[in-house]
This record gives structure tokens, C-alpha cells and sequence, in this order.
């Protein structure tokens, strides 16, 4: 099997291992295709060998006489730059406009949080809370299985204990689960 031209580039140049140059070495005396890809990777190095080195300076010189007799474009008028004349009463009038409609939106907002807050306390009243000292999950879910309707339980973990938050744990009766999935 021949090696691919990068192998045999890396042949030419010398960067390949001892062990694997002689294998390559000893494949291109026997293979016509391997032999004449080197040749022509050779013949290449030789051309390129062979030119003369541009000329780095005159080119830099060349960009150099470009910009400098380069013409300035106009600049273009930018709209945040232009400068507005606004007579004083109008400008007051508008910023007693901005505040009362800030003041307004603030208002009603709180006038709309009170009346959650009120909606949630007369709820908060109609549900019933039963506070029960249980040691362990067993108790717990024997205390779920003994209720008829469902039910919210709050627990209360040990302080000393380190818990991370990783989203809303839900307890529910094996009967409901049953029947949340059909």
C-alpha cells in the first residue's frame, strides 16, 4: 500500500522517524507511482528555490504613496449627532408628562399587588392548616394515605444538613399517580 503524499512530502523535506524514512525509502525504490510523486515534489522545491525573492520593500512603498494621495471621503452626517433645539416650556411639559406616567404605572402596579396580596390572605384563611410533627417519611405518607383530598406538606429539614436545589419536590399517593398517567 503507497503512502499518501504527505507522507511522502514529509519524506522529501526529512521530518519522518528513522524507522518509518527507511520503510518509505525502501517502498519508493519499488514503486513507480511513489518514485515519480517525489520526483515531482522535488521539481517543485527546485522552482521554488529557484525565483528570486519579491521585493518586500517597493511593495511597502507602493501601499505606503497609495494612502497618503488617497482622497478623504466626506464624512456622512450621523442622526445622533445633529443637535435638536427644543424651547424650554415644551421641554418641561414633557418631563412632567415622563413622570407622571411613571408614577401612574408605579401606582396602579401596587394597587394591583395589594389586591393579590388581599386574594391570597382570604384564601390562605379558607384553607385549613394542620401542623403535625412526624419523624420520618413513613409517618408522612401514612398521614397522606388517611387524608381524602389532596393535600400541600410542608417539610422542615435539620439545619445542620446541607441540601441543594434542584427544582419542586412533589409527594402524591401511589392512587393518584396511578391515576395521573391514564
Amino acid at each position: 500500500m503507497c503512502p499518501d503524499k504527505q507522507t511522502l512530502s514529509a519524506y522529501f523535506d526529512n521530518e519522518l522517524e528513522k524507522p518509518f524514512n527507511e520503510l518509505v525509502a525502501a517502498h519508493i525504490d519499488d514503486c513507480d507511482n511513489c518514485s515519480g510523486e517525489v520526483d515531482a515534489i522535488e521539481s517543485v522545491s527546485k522552482y521554488l528555490h529557484s525565483e528570486p525573492e519579491p521585493d518586500f520593500e517597493a511593495s511597502k512603498a507602493r501601499v505606503r504613496e497609495k494612502l497618503e494621495t488617497r482622497v478623504p471621503e466626506a464624512p456622512t452626517p450621523n442622526f445622533w449627532s445633529k443637535r435638536i433645539s427644543v424651547p424650554v416650556p415644551m421641554a418641561m411639559a414633557g418631563m412632567v408628562l415622563f413622570f407622571l406616567l411613571v408614577g401612574g404605572i408605579f401606582v396602579v402596579s401596587n394597587l394591583a399587588n395589594g389586591y393579590n396580596n388581599d386574594v391570597s390572605a382570604i384564601a390562605a384563611e379558607e384553607s385549613r392548616q394542620t401542623e403535625v410533627l412526624m419523624t420520618d417519611l413513613e409517618m408522612v405518607t401514612r398521614y397522606m394515605e388517611s387524608q381524602n383530598d389532596i393535600i400541600e406538606v410542608t417539610m422542615q429539614l435539620p439545619e445542620e444538613s446541607r441540601f441543594y436545589f434542584s427544582g419542586e419536590p412533589r409527594l402524591i399517593r401511589e392512587q393518584d399517580f396511578k391515576n395521573s398517567r391514564q
